[in-house]
């Protein structure tokens, strides 16, 4: 059966005409839903791409919401390990502690002498004086604790080195480099420091340490040592009314405070630490009482008459100087060493004059080189001679009453260093007189050469001889001299013929030394004079040229020598000759003739010989006038100078000279004994000496 017989024969099956009605409707209907498909399918696809764009809108969200999350995770991790590590840190800062910091100002706060004195050893006795002291009062105040001290010591060394220089206590200098290392090696937390020169340096350091301290949190108290200078009271009400009062502690150093210190005393606590700071300021201190003053150190020469006793000097309150007066007359020197007496064959100022005296190399390295050095950097090892110089030009009297220190003036430094170096030529002059002068032997100096020194010698050649005593001595004058020719190059030299015009060399030449050894040394004092007492070359008083030293007196001629008893053989020749010539006149002319002509070259021969000794002698008493010869000659023609060296060579010449002369000498008198040994003959028995006859006339 096919199918199109099926849907005819079941039960209930639609009839055959009404059949293609519902194909036609199922199609039309499938039409229409086809129909509103094809039109949305448009809007289907702008809805997916909207809904692709959202999803790719969530996903970006998504994914830097993850990126945040991984940072905010991150940022959690490194804040736990940061608070670990600050738990761990605090409880470290609480297992170190209390924190303490100690300021002082240097400048005002000054360690006792004691303590400077003892160097190293007292910068450690300072450091446990405070450690012990302050946790002493923290501990009474707020209780047991573990206290962390730090200490701050600001100070200006070159000032307090000048200061200790004027205050007379110039031995601290050298004990000051010491302390400060003792202290700063006490303990790791304290420290010394040189903030250097610039004024009001410590301040500035000592102000923003005490704001940033007192700032911290971990200080818990501030102990301030400033409370000699108002200049801290403005910081410090500052820090007060900013909250910090409960953290200031105040240390006091003077016995009073300042008077704006002083005042707020009264609101905040103060510790005192006894015998660890100056009481007074230096200045300010009473000097020793005159029956326990100690011997005053030489103004000149670089040791003392006799054995000193080290000791610290006392501190004197200020007083001016006038510089155009000495510290000592000079005219009152010389009679003040004189009160020296000994009972040894040696004066005893012989022995202590050699340490003092000084060459002219040496005051010029001095006075141009060492004490210029010192006033500059204000060095010094704090010597007896440093000491009473800081004091002669700390105290010197200045032309205007305002100016304060004016030592660190260059121009008036190098003035006063010239002054003074001036004194010091007088005053070596004087003890090279004086010396001169002295009584009895001097001591033999020592002229012993170190093995080195030889080892540098050049072949053969000696060292040129050290210098005298008079050569030192005119080296002086010569300066002097030199000094007055200087003065003159601008004005010209005018001849002076008042006392009102003569210069201080003049003055010092005329008042000081000739009366004081114009009778013991008239030949220095001459000297001197003639150095100091110039003529003028221009002046038409005289034929002579003034300007020439006058010619030394000539030398007094030598006593005639005594004439020698005659021997017996001689007195046997002389009587033989004698006859032999009377006896022999009438016998033998040309015998005659040959004694005469014997004769004749014997008194060649003996004055040839007395001429030689004359020079000789001459030569001596030159050399021993050498030692007076002037360096600076004050004659207008160039006079070329030796040197020492060039000295002693001609020296050595002339002593060859001579020995070849005296060698020439014997000879000439062999050869004379000889021809009067060949004329006049051996006399073996003395004859009976025979008068001659005098001659007839015919």
């Amino acid at each position: 059966m096919d199918a199109t017989t099926t849907p005819t024969q079941d039960a209930g099956a639609l009839p055959p005409k009404s059949a293609p009605r519902a194909i036609e409707l199922c199609l039309s209907s499938l039409k229409d839903e086809i129909t509103t498909l094809v039109k949305n399918e448009q809007s289907y696809q702008q809805t997916v791409q909207s809904l692709q764009s959202e999803l790719s809108a969530y996903k970006r969200a998504y994914t830097d919401a993850d990126a945040d999350l991984q940072v905010a995770k991150n940022a959690l991790h490194e804040a736990q390990a940061l608070n670990v590590q600050l738990k761990e840190e605090a409880s470290r800062q609480h297992d170190k502690g209390t924190r303490v910091v100690i300021l002082i100002d240097g400048d005002g706060a000054i360690f006792s002498t004691q303590l400077i004195s003892q160097g190293q050893k007292g910068g450690h006795a300072a450091a446990q004086q405070i450690t012990d002291k302050v946790t002493q009062a923290l501990v009474g105040e707020y209780g047991a604790r573990t206290y962390q001290l730090w200490a701050y010591v600001f100070f200006n060394r070159q000032g307090l080195l000048m200061t200790f220089k004027r205050s007379g206590l110039a031995a601290l200098n050298a004990k000051l480099d010491d302390f400060v290392a003792g202290f700063n090696q006490a303990t790791e937390r304290f420290i010394m420091v040189d903030v250097g020169n610039t004024k009001e340096a410590a301040d500035a350091k000592l102000k923003v340490y005490l704001e940033a301290e007192l700032r911290l949190t971990e200080t818990f108290k501030v102990v301030f040592g400033g409370c000699h200078d108002n200049g801290y009271v403005a910081n410090l009400h500052s820090q007060i009314t900013a909250g910090f009062k409960e953290k200031l502690i105040l240390l006091k150093s003077y016995d009073e405070m300042a008077a704006g210190i002083a005042t707020l005393a009264r609101e905040l606590p103060t510790l005192t630490i006894a015998n660890l700071f100056m009481a007074q300021k230096l200045n300010d201190a009473v000097p020793a009482a005159p029956g326990q003053r100690k011997p005053s150190p030489p103004l000149s020469g670089n040791v003392s008459l006799g054995p000193t006793e080290k000791t610290t000097l006392p501190s004197v309150a200020p007083r001016q100087l006038d510089p155009k007066l000495s510290i000592m007359p000079l005219d009152l020197l010389v009679p003040s060493l004189q009160r020296v007496h000994g009972d040894a064959s040696t004066h005893p100022l012989h022995e202590k004059l050699e340490r003092l005296l000084l060459t002219t190399r040496a005051v010029n390295n001095k006075y141009q080189v060492e004490l210029p050095n010192i006033l500059a950097n204000n060095g010094g090892d704090g010597e007896e001679e440093e000491t009473m110089m800081w004091f002669a030009v700390t105290h010197e009297k200045t032309d205007t009453e305002d100016t304060e220190e004016p030592w660190l003036d260059e121009e008036w430094r190098t003035k006063w260093l010239e002054r003074i170096e001036r004194r010091e030529v007088q005053v070596q002059i004087l003890l090279h007189l004086l010396k001169l002068s002295l009584p009895g032997p001097m001591p033999t100096p020592d002229t012993s050469e170190s093995p080195r020194k030889k080892r540098r010698k050049i072949g053969n050649r000696e060292p040129p001889p050290p210098p005298s005593l008079e050569d030192r001595l005119e080296a002086f004058m010569d300066k002097l001299s030199m000094w007055q020719l200087m003065s003159t190059l601008d004005t010209g030299l005018v001849q002076r013929r008042g006392t009102d015009d003569r210069d201080w060399m003049q003055v010092f030449c005329a008042d000081v030394v000739e009366p004081r050894f114009g009778k013991t040394l008239p030949s220095q004092t001459a000297l001197l004079r003639e150095k100091v007492f110039p003529h003028s070359p221009f002046s038409d008083t005289d034929d002579a040229d003034e300007w020439d030293p006058p010619a030394p007196p000539p030398a007094p001629a030598p006593a005639p020598a005594a004439k020698p008893k005659p021997k017996p053989q001689a007195h046997a020749l002389s009587r033989t000759a004698s006859s032999s010539s009377s006896s022999s006149a009438t016998l033998n002319p040309n015998a005659s003739r040959s004694r005469a002509r014997s004769r004749s070259l014997s008194v060649t021969l003996a004055e040839e010989e007395q001429q030689q000794r004359q020079r000789f002698e001459a030569d001596d008493k030159e050399k021993q006038r050498r030692v007076l010869k002037r360096e600076v000659s004050m004659k207008r023609s160039f006079t070329p100078t030796l040197s020492v060296r060039d000295t002693a060579e001609a020296e050595k010449r002339a002593e060859e000279k001579r020995q070849e002369a005296e060698e020439e000498q014997r000879r000439k008198a062999e050869m004379v004994a000889r021809e009067r040994e060949r004329v006049y003959g051996v006399t073996l028995v003395e004859a009976t000496p025979v008068k001659a006859r005098p001659q007839k006339i015919v």
